[in-house]
């Protein structure tokens, strides 16, 4: 489980296949103040997106017990991104909404991510993403 605390630092859980869950800990170099985004990306792996307290968008991937340090997407998004698993041939989607209210989307494939793909849309508010199996 990965979560947002009211001090703005992301936290994470682990269960085990037993049904404990570990203690609770930072995600490092993790700030925000708004709900995030988490995708499994297979065995031991996971994708965190979130909306930083600097309104940048970011993302760390969870590697068998370890975080990566957060790459910033883009500068500016409003709202909370949405991550999915990735179509055939990429690890991961990603969409948000920028400050003018329009959709966009980039892929991870291997470990870079596209350029961003305007989706469409004016005042938008929210974005969410689902991966078929």
């Amino acid at each position: 489980g990965v979560w947002s605390a009211t001090s703005g630092l992301v936290r994470f859980s682990t269960r085990t296949r037993g049904g404990s869950w570990s203690t609770a800990a930072s995600v490092p170099m993790c700030l925000s103040n708004r709900r995030v985004a988490l995708a499994p990306l297979g065995a031991s792996r996971a994708l965190l997106a979130f909306h930083g307290t600097d309104d940048a968008l970011y993302v760390s991937t969870y590697t068998t017990g370890a975080w990566s340090t957060p790459a910033r997407i883009v500068t500016r998004i409003t709202g909370v991104p949405a991550v999915a698993r990735g179509l055939p041939g990429a690890a991961a989607e990603l969409a948000w909404i920028d400050p003018a209210g329009v959709a966009f989307h980039a892929r991870l494939v291997g470990t870079t991510w596209s350029s961003p793909l305007r989706i469409g849309g004016a005042s938008l508010v929210s974005v969410a993403l689902a991966t078929a199996p």
